[in-house]
């Protein structure tokens, strides 16, 4: 085994470029000898000094196709191979032994003959370690190489301390791979890109094998900042995040972006199924009313659990129980996440997490039916009803930033990155289709409160942003979030006009403060954009409020609540009684036939006499003021049992105090009305009780021009305390 570490210990000065031009390799001669070499080299014989010289053998060989044919490199997956075969089959073996003597320790620890169990452990354990620092030295032995080879490193700072920043070890990596790379022919370049970024990986498996989360951790980003569209990466940090148990958030989030990149790597579906099998059957009685933050996070993941389930189709149980289970936990994180975004405890996440929550949603619904759920009628509505509940997810925390946005400094810089990262997602989503059907806004029943919500955050938001860079130098300009994201499927025609490997440096990115303005300026512009949009309801204008509503938008939470039908016109309701008595209806018998004074009807009923109807100029003695002025409760409108309404004037109670000027015949035809009057008031009381029910009540039909005047004198007033009842 200290063979291993021979080729990688010696490094000649002259570069590797010259000794190729001095003599071709013949990689064809060199590939069918890894290949007779393949059946020799077994774990049966590991310990046999044979066994490791055939071993190093594959690595001379493996390291000169690699620098001296990059295509065949690729072609014949020699790299991988190279790991495969050298590398991760013997970690295997040491991981498998370890565990073998971590269970049988109580059977052999009386054993004579052979060491014990405990011994062998600790054996197996120092195999691992030291076999793990020799392929960490073989990776970056050859990871300097193919700088060397490319001249890529010319600009590398002599630093022999091991652990110093990777930047620091091979800087032109990303400095001058990413802008001075002209004189390379693009596939040579990603072929270059690909290797680097595989040796990179690697290194960080082996520092994860070791237990070096951290180095492991820093290896896989430098890899995806390297290439940002492969997708392995980003399952290995999903795969360091679910085994170190820290974060089961990021674990989900990079799962998902193996998954949705332009290379997505084959195994990252299968993780993120076994992890999301993991939890989606936890019970909702386990989620308390207030949620810590870890209980939150969980229940997320849960919820997407079961989204992921009924959009593919593949989960064991009932996929009908699923339905009304996603709408159970839909609506307990919803109350749960707004109670928690109002205490302080919402306050310890960092705008990267909430920047994870949101992609995941998105990712969510993003997804395209497979040909499995589209045969199925069943598992079609359940995948449809799964990317409406991602859907309404996604809008349901872009209002809840919105709305807690202005409580504090803190709160705006932890929510303004999610908020931008959503509505950038929401402008290329379908052609704008959000905006266009405005479900931006009627996604939910709260309509109305949704629009008033986002017109005060872009109004604020206007209000706040300094001044707008109006330079086409920063056009370009990848945000911070949006350099986390780069190579992500669902928003690459939102990054479509972002420069990445122009800003990889960290002298050319730009400060917090800047970036919060450049952020604060696109959102704006963006909701500009979409105001343009004829069917959306947001209007922009020039002023300090410079969005509103347009004509057409129904912002008005009664307008929001109607469906939508064309409106037809509303049906006036003819007031009766007043019509009979001011001789409005000639199919009725005319009361001022008979009435041939207002004396003789305020004598009558003296409700009808208006206290100011002497001092009104040209009225007529017909005209009776009062009576489009009343208002009476609705629950004393209904007749009593006798049926006749408790809140008019019994036969008994109506008094005709005769005077001289008034004769006989008078009174008696005045007295022969009185029936008939009360029958038509009857009647229209009546009929406005019916329509209460469809929220048309009387008093909206009438003009009331008096309204607020005493009628303490009327017969829609109660005659004492005893009637109300």
């Amino acid at each position: 085994m200290s063979n291993l570490n021979k080729n990688s210990g010696s490094e000649s000065d002259e570069p590797i470029e010259s000794k190729s031009q001095k003599k071709t390799v013949n990689v064809q001669a060199l590939f069918n000898k890894i290949e007779s070499i393949k059946s020799t080299v077994s774990l049966t014989n590991a310990d046999r000094s044979e066994f490791w010289i055939q071993r190093q053998n594959l690595l001379d060989l493996y390291h000169q196709i690699i620098l001296n044919d990059l295509e065949f490199t690729i072609d014949k997956r020699i790299e991988q191979d190279l790991w495969n075969l050298v590398f991760k089959n013997q970690i295997n073996h040491f991981q498998t032994q370890i565990k073998e003597n971590s269970g049988s320790q109580s059977a052999n620890v009386m054993s004579k003959s052979k060491l014990s169990a405990s011994h062998r452990k600790l054996e197996a354990q120092a195999n691992l370690s030291f076999f793990l620092e020799a392929a960490r030295g073989f990776y970056t032995k050859l990871l300097d190489d193919l700088a060397k080879k490319y001249a890529l490193n010319e600009k590398r700072k002599q630093n022999n301390c091991v652990n110093v920043s990777f930047y620091q070890r091979f800087p032109s990596l990303f400095d001058q791979m990413s802008s001075d790379l002209d004189w390379i022919e693009p596939t040579r370049e990603k072929q270059i890109l690909y290797l680097c970024q595989h040796t990179l990986t690697h290194l960080g498996d082996i520092a994860r094998y070791a237990f070096q989360f951290h180095e492991a951790k820093n290896y896989y980003l430098h890899a995806i900042k390297l290439v940002p569209y492969l997708g392995h990466p980003y399952n290995q940090l999903g795969i360091l995040f679910e085994t170190s148990r820290t974060n089961q958030l990021s674990a989900v989030f990079y799962y998902i972006r193996s998954i949705a990149t332009r290379c997505t790597f084959p195994l990252a579906s299968t993780n993120l199924e076994n992890f999301f099998h993991k939890i989606i059957d936890t019970q909702i009685s386990r989620y308390q009313s207030q949620l810590s933050q870890k209980d939150l996070l969980g229940l997320f993941l849960q919820l997407n659990a079961i989204i992921h389930s009924l959009e593919s189709g593949k989960n064991s149980k009932s996929l009908n129980s699923n339905c009304a289970r996603l709408k159970s936990f839909f609506d307990l994180f919803k109350s749960s996440f707004q109670n928690f975004i109002n205490s302080q405890s919402f306050e310890k996440l960092d705008s990267s997490q909430l920047c994870q929550i949101v992609s995941i949603c998105i990712f969510q619904m993003s997804q395209s039916a497979s040909t499995l759920v589209q045969s199925d009628v069943k598992m079609k509505e359940n995948f449809e009803f799964a990317a409406k509940t991602a859907l309404d997810l996604v809008l349901f925390f872009l209002n809840q930033f919105m709305l807690h946005y202005s409580k504090n400094d803190r709160l705006k810089n932890l929510l303004l990155p999610s908020i931008y990262l959503t509505t950038s997602f929401i402008k290329n989503y379908k052609n704008a289709y959000l905006a266009k059907q405005n479900i931006l806004f009627s996604y939910n029943e709260n309509a109305s409160d949704n629009f008033e919500t986002l017109v005060s955050f872009l109004n604020g938001l206007n209000s706040q942003l300094a001044s707008v860079n109006n330079d086409q130098e920063c056009d370009d300009y990848p945000l911070d979030e949006e350099r986390m994201l780069d190579g992500f499927v669902p928003l690459r025609e939102a990054h479509a006009h972002l420069n990445f490997k122009k800003y990889m440096s960290n002298s050319q990115l730009m400060s917090e403060d800047e970036e919060k303005e450049i952020r604060k300026a696109r959102i704006i512009g963006t909701f500009e954009r979409l105001a343009q949009i004829d069917e959306c309801y947001l209007k922009s204008v020039d002023g300090p409020l410079k969005f509103t509503s347009k004509q057409c938008c129904p912002f008005r939470r009664e307008s929001f609540n109607r469906e939508s039908k064309p409106e037809q016109p509303r049906r006036r309701r003819q007031n009766v009684a007043l019509s009979s008595m001011t001789g409005q209806m000639p199919n009725k018998n005319p009361l001022q036939e008979n009435l041939h004074s207002s004396q003789a009807v305020n004598q009558v009923f003296p409700s009808f006499a208006s206290p100011s109807v002497a001092n009104r100029p040209n009225q007529t003695a017909g005209y009776f003021p009062s009576a489009f002025s009343r208002q009476f409760t609705p629950h004393n409108r209904m007749p009593s049992s006798s049926g006749f309404p408790n809140f008019l004037p019994s036969q008994n109670s109506i008094s005709i105090s005769s005077t001289s000027n008034m004769d006989a015949s008078m009174e008696a035809k005045v007295l022969n009305n009185e029936a008939y009057m009360s029958n038509l008031l009857i009647q229209q009381l009546m009929n406005s009780t019916r329509n209460e029910a469809g929220n048309n009540p009387i008093e909206h039909n009438f003009n009331m021009p008096n309204y607020g005047q005493d009628f303490s004198n009327s017969i829609w007033s109660y005659p004492n305390a005893s009637d109300k009842n």
